[in-house]
């Protein structure tokens, strides 16, 4: 067996891993820090890792790549745990995504691109193991399966790269929603007195203008709360 090879399903094991946890850290943020549901989740994952890595161990015995094979339930297992794990989370996010909505528009429309966002990070690595899952099932005496879980462990990577870099985007695209407002206020706010003026040409009372005022609002982004940074 080549050694290289081995190293590649175990750096791909704990490579998914380290994303998942971090995942798993915006669940526990975003759910208010719900204990149970995240050690479900962490349990979950880290099921996945020592399954891996059992998986690594055992196939260093071997002497051909068709003793793979002898461990394929093995292998059913840690792409099952992988797929469950993926979709839990992504579930869990768009739940209490859609759960934070207040009614507004602004902040409701954020929330939607935040729910879209989740969705499409978690959909390749969910697809890829759904197919190297699907592969062992029905191939059981082929390695099919092997061409799509050495992906997983680039879309997982990518994955985490987009959210970084995604939150700043999303927290600027909040802060552009409009700055200020104009509101027209009558003058007897003002004025309680100024219920009217004379008029010079036939002795009737016409109202001043309204007066507009404008309202400059400012906004302050704080990052690394709840799953991207919560925009206050």
């Amino acid at each position: 067996m080549e050694w290289s090879l081995l190293l590649e399903v175990l750096f791909t094991t704990l490579g998914g891993a380290a994303v998942q946890l971090f995942f798993t850290g915006r669940v526990w943020r975003l759910s208010k820090k719900n204990i149970p549901l995240t050690i479900v989740i962490a349990a979950l994952v880290l099921a996945t890792a020592g399954c891996g890595i059992a998986w690594t161990i055992i196939a260093m015995t071997f002497e051909t790549f068709e003793d793979l094979l002898k461990i394929s339930h093995l292998t059913v297992t840690i792409n099952a745990l992988s797929t469950a794990t993926d979709m839990i989370i992504a579930a869990v996010l768009c739940y209490m995504l859609n759960s934070a909505r207040t009614g507004f528009k602004k902040s409701d429309n954020i929330i939607n691109r935040l729910i879209i966002f989740v969705v499409n990070t978690g959909v390749l690595t969910s697809m890829c193991a759904i197919a190297s899952l699907v592969s062992v099932l029905v191939s059981p005496n082929t390695l099919i399966y092997a061409s799509f879980y050495f992906c997983i462990g680039r879309l997982y990577t990518n994955s985490l790269l987009a959210t970084l870099n995604a939150r700043k985007a999303l927290s600027n695209s909040a802060l552009d929603d409009g700055s200020h407002m104009m509101v027209s206020m009558p003058p007897t706010i003002m004025n309680p007195s100024a219920t009217g003026t004379e008029s010079r040409a036939g002795g009737m009372k016409s109202s001043p203008p309204n007066i507009n005022i404008r309202i400059d609002t400012t906004k302050e982004s704080t990052h690394d709360h709840g799953i991207f940074g919560t925009v206050r």
